[in-house]
């Protein structure tokens, strides 16, 4: 089941990677309210859909709702990061830098939740790193990338590695419904927060940008959220999970490439992706 959700994911991550790419470069001003809309108006009615079908018990811990609470911030802020990172870089390199996440998953998952990691995995580890290095290297070398958007990249490739074990742990201590309700909530609040001094602009910036844009890019990314949480819960495992979700490299790569004609540096481009790959089904063993 879980490989049918991973599936889906891939295709509906690589279609919302090319879209924000393409909203970042043209309404990067815009950047905490864009992702207020998708948490706001996207995000809830997804996770209503989710807990009429698992449905959520109200009680949780003293701790649980702590954890809830503090952890939940990680991914508005990674939304941001990302969104800010595409202003300036494109969307096949900022996917091979987000092949590092597993690393940071795997620094969280290793002693948090006890997952074991082999030396197939070390090496995978490298390759990884490896890959990243190949591709902002030659950008960096002629000056085609800027150096703010490589390290908001890196910061939303950190965060997303974070999130993924943020959330199997959570998954491990409440079910899927109960997470979804005040997880997901709470990320909701937290990033209707972050975008309070910008709702006043949401008429202009509907009309700006287009309702029938947002409504595609907005619904492609809540419906690889639940294709994401599910596969996850599902799964069982942070770790091949983080690994699992970077093989839409080579998918965003490609279509990056046909789509929004992202050609700089193809050759190293797809050097990385494929070391990023052999890496990262390494890091699957």
């Amino acid at each position: 089941m879980w490989l049918v959700f991973l599936f889906l994911f891939f295709i509906l991550g690589a279609t919302n990677a090319l879209m924000r790419r393409v909203l970042a470069q043209k309404f990067a001003e815009h950047n905490m309210l864009l992702n207020g809309i998708f948490y706001v108006f996207f995000l809830v009615p997804a996770g209503v859909g989710l807990m009429f079908i698992f449905p959520p018990t109200l009680h949780v811990g003293a701790a649980d709702a702590l954890w809830l609470i503090g952890g939940s911030l990680i991914w508005p802020i990674f939304n941001i990061a990302a969104f800010r990172a595409n202003k300036e870089v494109d969307a096949g390199i900022y996917t091979i830098i987000a092949n590092l996440s597993p690393l940071f998953t795997l620094a969280v998952a290793v002693p948090l939740m006890g997952e074991n990691v082999s030396l197939p995995q070390y090496a995978g580890i490298g390759l990884i790193m490896i890959s990243g290095i190949i591709a902002v290297a030659p950008g960096i070398k002629n000056n085609k990338l800027v150096i703010s958007g490589v390290l908001f990249a890196l910061v939303s490739t950190t965060l997303l590695g974070l999130g993924v074990a943020y959330e199997r742990f959570m998954l491990s201590r409440l079910d899927l419904g109960t997470y979804i309700l005040y997880g997901w909530g709470s990320q909701v609040l937290w990033m209707a927060l972050l975008a309070a001094a910008e709702w006043k602009y949401l008429p202009a910036v509907v009309k700006k940008i287009g309702p029938g844009t947002l409504l595609a890019w907005g619904s492609a990314n809540a419906l690889k959220s639940c294709c994401f949480i599910l596969t996850l819960f599902w799964l069982g495992s942070a770790s091949i999970m983080s690994g699992a979700t970077n093989f839409i490299s080579i998918v965003i790569v490609g279509a990056a490439f046909f789509i929004l004609h992202e050609r700089d540096h193809i050759i190293e481009k797809i050097i990385a992706t494929f070391v990023g790959v052999a890496g990262l089904l390494l890091l699957a063993l």
